[in-house]
């Protein structure tokens, strides 16, 4: 981001999402903000198509679904108007929780004009993977993890499948490989609040996060996100 975007603010402050990606990184550049009383599926749209200033939209992927269906209820007949104008005017769109349902990608790419960058993150954890801004984006991957971010994949059975960070992962076992994500990295939250012994769960610094990864061709796809509080990933919810 640079002082020059401006963002379409529309998650809650108490997800990560809302308050680091969409709110804290712009003003950290001197970016602009516009933050909405309350999330409003019309209203975003309205805000897309009409505010000139808007060049960036970062949401987590029910707030994508959810503009689809709303796309589909009340705009769908100005199809392709929508997808010349967005496609120009919007320099971003990315997703600030996890890889949007399939479904749900390759529609908001035909509405749009836009491949959404996608991303992993926990409000425990901070973000810990993202896509490249030029790179490829693939359909489901939620792209490599961050500097400074350490993560390990766990089977059934406890052993380390997998360990990687930025520059480097080694697969121990399985291809594709598939477990449990654990993370550790300088985002990692010490615990939870009156719960001092649920924060990481050994004694150097790993966190498992419950979510089940695959690493395939150089990337990572989240199969199964165990927090549903967190996020609906099916297409309609």
């Amino acid at each position: 981001m640079s002082a020059g975007d401006c963002v379409l603010h529309v998650s809650p402050l108490h997800r990560l999402s809302g308050v680091v990606n969409e709110l804290l990184c712009p003003l950290s550049v001197g970016a602009t903000c516009v933050m909405l009383p309350k999330f409003d599926p019309a209203e975003v749209w309205s805000q897309l198509l009409y505010n000139k200033t808007i060049n960036v939209l970062i949401a987590t992927p029910n707030v994508y679904v959810t503009l689809i269906e709303e796309f589909e209820k009340s705009l769908a007949d100005k199809k392709g108007k929508i997808r010349d104008l967005l496609s120009g005017k919007i320099r971003l769109m990315a997703s600030g929780f996890g890889a949007l349902p399939q479904c749900a990608w390759q529609r908001w790419q035909e509405i749009t004009g836009h491949a959404v960058l996608q991303s992993y993150g926990r409000t425990e954890t901070g973000t810990v993977m993202s896509g490249s801004l030029a790179g490829q984006r693939r359909l489901g991957c939620v792209g490599t993890p961050l500097p400074g971010v350490e993560v390990k994949l766990v089977g059934s059975d406890g052993c380390t499948l997998l360990h990687g960070n930025s520059e480097e992962t080694r697969v121990l076992s399985g291809h594709p490989c598939r477990g449990v994500l654990q993370v550790r990295g300088p985002g990692l939250f010490t615990n939870y609040s009156n719960q001092p012994a649920a924060g990481s769960n050994s004694a150097d610094g790993w966190f498992s996060t419950g979510d089940v990864v695959q690493y395939q061709n150089g990337m990572y796809k989240v199969l199964e996100v165990t927090d549903v509080n967190e996020e609906e990933t099916a297409c309609g919810k």
